[in-house]
């Protein structure tokens, strides 16, 4: 017979034995245990104080958070209890931890599993025993894995990567699913995939949703956090200002109008009438055939136009920085910036006394001519206009065959982009100055002024066939690789003492050359998602006393985001990681931040990072002149 257990004892590691706790020790853990409190604190000398938890069962080191399992012997936190037991004694509750680490996670190198940390555990823990599918964990840098209760895994939220995990506790009993929390979801940066919140985000935007609150703030950890609005239904991250669309089941299929609160109730947020709030809103895609439908909130600014007898009304795609007049009386939606127009439609009645036009499709474009010799692609070329080059648009996909016949008409034909001016033929580089007046300048010099006060002297468009022409054949080659995935977007550079005509200047001009630039991210092109961040160090000094920046086109394709983790060492994008759905190979570019123009991290003159490492994947289209303050 095995001799009677210690009332309370500590697991040693190394030797994955019991070890009794002191009579002191003893003492204080008892007293705790049946004054039903949930932890103790036990001075072992010298500086060296354990906090004992009972739920989970774990004594963990103040000092440095390394913890080990405890256990007991006692049955009940009645004083009636007895304080010592035998081997014979009724096994502790199963809500409590047994010997050994409650959660581990299978470390793949070394084929072995390893336990969390006493936070995580107690994470797991308290989402485990509160009946919880799953728990998000955070590693700290923005790392966050989310463990699956159901299948007994841990994934990655950033890359998608999974691992196996396991628990000593017991199986818990079949749970029915509270059908009280709505399905809460996000679009991704493709504009068509929806993805879910986690369940822990998901309750707080319905119970704000259902406590008919305006909005709810959803934090993914001490960086990235973001405000979750019900008036348009969008997520803003509360860093940089970049939102995207949201969608909740409480909203009734086909339901046009904003927060409505809970479906069956009779109060909440005006509503369009029923007989109004089925309307579709459609628009004609380039190709004259294909109608997209717009986006529930954009649907709904113009349900409340059109029912109110107005003539239009503009919608904006906030991220993209790009409005859109959407006119009744022509049926067209036209591009406050460029001035393209397209057709749209609604299966609405036509309103008393107003018209409603047909639908027309654009004009076909002109293929450039690229002299004898020459014939168009065999599929049909469409207008970049359908591309809209716009300054500050994020263009996230693009349809391969469709942009890249016409991209390679462009080369071919030796021209630029159709709003470019003309320029004598033998010409490879100019720079031509933006009237004020034009909606190309105003664009630009909004963007600069979303994080400087400086004034906007100058915008100049820069035109060089050479840069552009390397510029779109790395595009066509990055549509070829990510099966369409481009995340081409606008971002600003600072040359410092560089002078700017090297890097736009004729055909021997180096572009944003990689080798001459070196930062947190190793060797490689830098530019800031906002302009202060390159106006408070590396802006040019004109002779005139003046300072420039650039504004450039970057390609980023696929991405990897350090956050705010320095990698200075790197010399080239990374590894794409194992599993990946576009590898093996290659990272298209870094993305780190925010941080400050001199050190990591967030604070003044901050921003968002991009780094690519070759001089393709960026053109030089805009130099802004400024005075500095």
């Amino acid at each position: 017979m095995s001799a009677p257990r210690a009332p309370w004892e500590w697991l040693e590691l190394p030797s994955k034995t019991w070890k009794p706790y002191n009579a002191a020790h003893t003492a204080a853990l008892d007293s705790a245990w049946f004054s039903n409190k949930k932890s103790v604190d036990i001075d072992i000398g010298n500086g060296l104080v354990f906090e004992c938890t009972f739920n989970p069962m774990r004594q963990t080191n103040k000092a440095n958070g390394n913890y080990r399992s405890i256990r007991t012997t006692h049955t009940s936190r009645t004083k009636s209890a007895p304080s010592t037991a035998t081997t014979t004694s009724t096994p502790a509750p199963p809500s409590r931890t047994p010997a050994g680490p409650s959660w581990e996670w299978w470390d793949i190198p070394t084929n072995s599993w390893k336990p969390y940390s006493a936070s995580h555990t107690a994470t797991l823990d308290s989402a485990w025993f509160n009946r919880a599918d799953a728990a998000d964990i955070d590693i700290g840098n923005g790392m966050v894995f989310r463990c699956d209760f159901k299948n007994m895994t841990q994934t990655n939220k950033a890359n998608g990567n999974s691992r196996r995990i396991r628990t000593s506790h017991k199986p818990r009993a079949s749970q029915t699913k509270i059908a009280t929390t709505a399905k809460w979801e996000w679009l991704d940066n493709d504009g068509t995939t929806w993805k879910p919140y986690s369940q822990a985000h998901t309750s707080i935007l319905d119970k704000a949703w259902l406590s008919k609150e305006d909005g709810a703030d959803v934090i993914i950890n001490s960086t990235l956090q973001f405000r979750c609005t019900f008036n348009d239904m969008r997520q803003t991250n509360k860093a940089n200002g970049n939102s995207r669309p949201i969608r909740t089941s409480r909203m009734k299929k086909g339901d046009a109008s904003i927060k409505t609160g809970d479906p069956g109730s009779s109060t909440g947020a005006t509503k369009v009438s029923p007989s109004t709030s089925s309307g579709k809103w459609e628009w004609l895609d380039n190709d004259g055939t294909k109608w997209r439908t717009y986006m529930p909130q954009h649907a709904t600014l113009m349900d409340k136009a059109w029912f109110s007898g107005k003539d239009d009304v503009e919608i904006s795609i906030a991220n993209a920085s790009v409005t859109f007049v959407i006119d009744f009386t022509k049926m067209t939606q036209t591009n406050k910036a460029t001035g393209y127009s397209r057709s749209i439609r609604t299966n609405h009645k036509p309103r008393p006394g107003k018209t409603m036009p047909t639908a027309t499709p654009p004009k076909p474009p002109t293929v450039p001519s690229a002299g004898a010799g020459f014939s168009p692609p065999t599929l049909k070329v469409k207008t970049s206009q359908a591309r809209s080059y716009i300054p500050l648009l994020v263009q996230y996909a693009y349809n391969k065959g469709d942009l890249g016949q016409q991209m390679l008409a462009t080369i071919l034909s030796n021209s630029g982009p159709p709003h470019w001016q003309s320029m004598p033929s033998a010409t490879n580089c100019k720079l031509f100055d933006l009237p004020k007046s034009s909606g190309e300048y105003r664009a630009v010099e909004k963007h600069f002024n979303s994080s400087m006060s400086n004034s906007v002297v100058k915008i100049q468009r820069i035109q060089n066939r050479f840069l552009w022409h390397q510029f779109t054949t790395q595009k066509l080659s990055l549509i070829s690789k990510n099966k369409g995935l481009v995340n081409e977007r606008m971002a600003w550079h600072g040359s410092g003492t560089c002078k700017p005509a090297f890097i736009y200047g004729q055909k021997n001009a180096s572009g944003f050359d990689p080798r001459l630039g070196s930062g947190f991210y190793g060797v490689g092109a830098y530019f800031a998602e906002k302009a202060r961040y390159s106006g408070a160090r590396y802006a040019f000094k004109l002779p005139n006393g003046n300072d420039c920046l650039f504004l450039a086109r970057v390609m980023t394709g696929v991405s990897k985001n350090f956050g705010g983790t320095i990698q200075s060492s790197l010399k080239r994008q990374p590894d794409l990681p194992s599993g990946h759905n576009l590898g093996p190979g290659l990272y298209d570019s870094v993305q780190g931040g925010p941080h400050r123009p001199t050190m990591s991290g967030p604070g003044k003159d901050d921003s968002i990072m991009y780094i690519v490492y070759s001089k393709d994947m960026s053109y030089p289209e805009y130099l802004v002149e400024y005075k500095r303050k």
